[in-house]
């Protein structure tokens, strides 16, 4: 449990340690509650520096790509879904059991939802880092816009990851 008034010290990391410290030592939180808050700081930090500019420059100039080849068969025929060029980017953590084994790393999943590009609707992409995820999405991605039409996808349809 994070603390109101640690946060309002979070910019200031030498107060909130000293904090954190005096909170223990008056019994007030845990020094497993404060450990916990160290390690989620880490792991915060970590995510961070995990931060790729090239994946989002890929990622960006992927999405303005996609956008193109919606617009153009938007042209052609205007049966369509809401969510189209919906892209979802998200850290995947391990659960208590994984984490306590020490199985798991995170991951990143790129999702994307799209009804008139693919062989399908919804897709997933994932990648132990950032950089991975997106490259493997726009490979796939890539191959529908530079020329697979979608529809005849059965031989494929194993290779997709979509539900």
């Amino acid at each position: 449990m994070e603390y109101p008034y640690l946060k309002i010290l979070k910019s200031n990391e030498k107060k909130i340690k000293i904090l954190e410290e005096l909170l223990v030592a008056k019994g007030v939180i845990s020094k497993e509650e404060a450990e916990r808050e160290e390690a989620n700081k880490q792991l915060a930090n970590q995510n961070y520096l995990n931060y790729d500019n090239k994946a989002m420059s890929i990622f960006n100039e992927l999405r303005r790509d996609l956008f193109d080849e919606i617009r153009k068969r938007l042209e052609e025929d205007g049966h369509c879904k809401g969510y189209e060029g919906c892209f979802e980017v998200t850290v995947v953590y391990p659960n208590y059991f994984e984490e306590k084994s020490g199985e798991n790393e995170p991951y990143y999943v790129v999702t994307l939802h799209c009804y008139v590009v693919g062989p399908s609707r919804h897709y997933n992409w994932q990648g132990k880092t950032l950089l991975e995820a997106v490259q493997t999405a726009e490979r796939d991605i890539r191959k529908w816009i530079d020329g697979y039409d979608g529809h005849e996808y059965d031989d494929f349809k194993a290779k997709w990851n979509y539900y």
